[in-house]
């Protein structure tokens, strides 16, 4: 029994041995790290009995001639050998960096400038109709030598564009700047920056104070390829009525469609990218840019507060003499209506009285009585007139 004891306990070590054996083997030859790390070792269960016994016995047979060399061989420096996961983790950093690298080479942004062109530094706040400027900015590589152009341009309440109330159109149609009644316009800067003015919209503040945000759409191409009616710079001049081209003024065709619809055109040239994002649109905010309502001095105030009251008095009292004389219109048709009434009733009763014996005696009466009158007469003229021819025969 002591014997039987001894060989299982031996056995016992042994097995041990092997095993503690095969997680050594394992971490020199598959890299993984050392058992008090987090990564699964040989000892886990997640190898099998007989993969670490296989590797176990791989590791004794190999790795003394794995780690000798031969007298004339040179020394070599160690080989460590990656594990799966830490192979593939280098693709994806590799990508992430390129991807990083070539959004980096190309940046754009949106800026308020002061009135001498520089970038504000502070706040301000802007009164209805006054004058707005806001630089559109490419920076790219100094290998790189993009183009900018800003393809759409809004004004809103709202920092994001979906969600606005209200949204004025500044650019549109693929570089035609409109808002001719807040006197916009732009240039190119020599840095293939524009920079564009415009007057705060006097109908966009629904009370005193309130704030608007610019919401505009840029790209970038190289310089060398032409202007097109997908990429442009156009803006109207009122002295000749006709759109012009800022960057080529003898190219103006390709302003001509800023009245209707500009189409997409794709140059030959543009099939290969200059450089990375070429032609990619890119959406860029400003704001919020206070606003207020223009102040009014207080005599100007009082002025057009007395001049309010005096039309408000002059189409109050309009209003009332309108009123009165409507109703004394109604009322003097109503008693002509009234008295015509009566009137034509009382014509209606005389002629619709009946007839009694007496009358016939009246009215013979009346009949003899106008004859005897009219006999009367008549003597009377035939004695007067033989009285005046009676001298005469004498």
């Amino acid at each position: 029994m002591a014997f039987c004891r001894r060989v299982v306990v031996a056995g016992l070590w042994g097995m041990l041995l092997v095993v503690m054996m095969t997680g050594q083997v394992l971490a020199r030859e598959e890299g993984f790290p050392p058992a008090d790390s987090r990564a699964p070792s040989a000892t886990t269960p997640d190898v099998g009995f007989f993969k670490k016994i296989y590797h176990a016995a791989k590791g004794l047979m190999w790795s003394s001639s794995a780690t000798t060399t031969s007298p004339g061989a040179p020394m070599s420096a160690p080989t460590h050998r990656r594990s799966p996961a830490a192979r593939t983790q280098d693709p994806i950093r590799f990508l992430k960096a390129t991807r990083h690298q070539e959004a980096l080479r190309i940046n754009y942004s949106l800026s308020v400038l002061n009135e001498d062109l520089s970038i504000a530094t502070e706040p301000e706040v802007y009164e209805e109709g006054s004058v707005i400027r806001v630089e559109a900015r490419v920076r790219a590589d100094l290998v790189l030598l993009p183009k900018l152009f800003i393809d759409k341009c809004y004004a809103t309440n709202t920092p994001h564009l979906s969600r606005s109330g209200w949204a004025y159109i500044i650019v549109d149609n693929q570089g035609c700047l409109y808002a001719r009644d807040l006197d916009a316009s732009w240039f190119r800067k020599e840095d293939s920056a524009i920079v564009f003015t415009l007057r705060v919209p006097p109908f966009v503040l629904a009370s005193d104070t309130g704030e608007i945000y610019i919401h505009c759409l840029v790209t970038a191409w190289s310089d060398k390829l032409p202007t097109t009616s997908s990429k442009k710079t156009c803006s109207f001049d009122s002295v000749s009525s006709r759109w012009k081209n800022v960057d080529e003024p003898s190219k103006t065709s390709v302003c001509d469609c800023c009245d209707s619809h500009c189409p997409v055109e794709f140059h030959h040239l543009a099939k290969v990218k200059a450089f990375p994002g070429e032609g990619r649109l890119s959406s860029e905010v400003v704001g919020p840019l206070a606003v207020r309502k223009e102040e009014v001095p207080w005599f100007e105030g009082q002025c057009h507060t007395m001049k309010k009251l005096l039309l408000v008095s002059v189409a109050f009292v309009s209003s009332c003499i309108l009123a009165a004389l409507f109703v004394g219109a109604l009322l003097a048709l109503a008693t002509a209506t009234f008295r015509y009434s009566r009137t034509s009733k009382g014509h209606r009763l005389l002629k619709d009285r009946p007839k009694q014996p007496y009358h016939a005696e009246l009215q013979v009466v009346a009949e003899a009585r106008a004859i005897s009158e009219e006999i009367d007469k008549e003597s009377t003229l035939d004695y007067c007139k033989l009285k005046s021819d009676t001298p005469e025969k004498e």
